[in-house]
């Protein structure tokens, strides 16, 4: 019997994510599904030798062509919090179009198990400044990135990010708690369906993780991840793990670097980058509509 389902009468993220494994199943991944990826930073197999000169030759490429943005300020804007000057405007550079085609497949068949669509692709620099933004006293900072976070996703997003110069604890690395156990504890979202909350309220007001579940995070064991690397290095996360971004001290090379936000589709892209959304116009970045 045809499956009746369509993307008409499906509502929830989860409803769309079984739909898309059933309607284009992809086999053979290293997840059982997207649900059990915490924080993956070895899955394009790059240490191994494969692909290493053509891609960091893409990204040699893509940061230069970043940087000359950024330098002119050519289609880029500073963001409202002053934390960082990010690129609107990428769609000429076209080895991003070649480093999706890269990327793409992996994360197709070893994560979701269906076709993905990048939803977002975010590029930007961290601005350098003397003090963290996580002063409780500062109202600037009540929602700003620096402090721990979850992004309150729905659980079928995934977050990429890809350095595109070196970083190190100095220079505006990505920080994430791990547990005492070496697991990385992963918070469930009320996001269950585009403009839709699930009946529980959210885990900690505006996903923001107090201070002191962190602190007794660390005091039984856990640690803070400080995720270091060289040009190219990267990162493939569920949005919802404990995270906060960092300040780049001055004198250091701030962090230059691409997001991108996937996500599982019905459709099969041969372009990855085809529909895919920048700053702007403005679009929430926790949600998705199901194609």
């Amino acid at each position: 019997m045809k499956d009746k389902r369509t993307s008409g009468n499906m509502t929830e993220y989860k409803e769309h994510y079984q739909y898309c494994r059933e309607f284009n199943p992809i086999e053979g991944g290293i997840y059982n599904s997207v649900y059990d990826l915490t924080v993956d930073s070895t899955l394009f197999g790059l240490d191994n030798g494969a692909y290493t000169d053509s891609y960091f030759n893409i990204i040699e490429t893509i940061r230069q062509k970043i940087d000359d943005k950024i330098k002119h300020m050519n289609g880029c804007f500073k963001d409202p919090t002053g934390h960082a000057i990010r690129v609107n405007d990428w769609r000429d550079i076209k080895e991003l179009y070649t480093l999706a085609d890269y990327i793409m497949p992996i994360v197709e068949k070893d994560i979701f198990g269906c076709s993905a669509k990048i939803e977002f692709l975010n590029p930007y620099r961290n601005i350098s400044s003397d003090k963290e933004g996580d002063d409780e006293s500062n109202p600037k900072y009540v929602e700003s990135s620096w402090k721990w976070h979850y992004d309150d996703c729905p659980g079928e997003f995934v977050k990429l990010f890809i350095n595109l110069n070196r970083v190190t604890e100095e220079s505006g690395c990505l920080k994430y708690i791990q547990d005492a156990d070496g697991s990385i504890p992963v918070l469930p979202s009320y996001r269950i369906g585009p403009r839709m909350e699930a009946l529980q309220s959210q885990e900690y007001v505006a996903s923001r993780v107090p201070p002191e579940v962190v602190r007794k995070k660390l005091d039984e064991g856990g640690k803070v991840v400080n995720v270091v690397g060289e040009q190219g290095s990267y990162a493939i996360h569920t949005p919802n793990i404990i995270h906060r971004a960092s300040c780049p001290k001055p004198g250091t090379d701030p962090r230059d670097v691409l997001f991108f936000f996937i996500r599982p589709s019905i459709r099969k892209y041969s372009s990855y980058l085809s529909s895919t959304y920048s700053y702007k116009p403005e679009r929430n970045v926790k949600m998705y509509e199901l194609d």
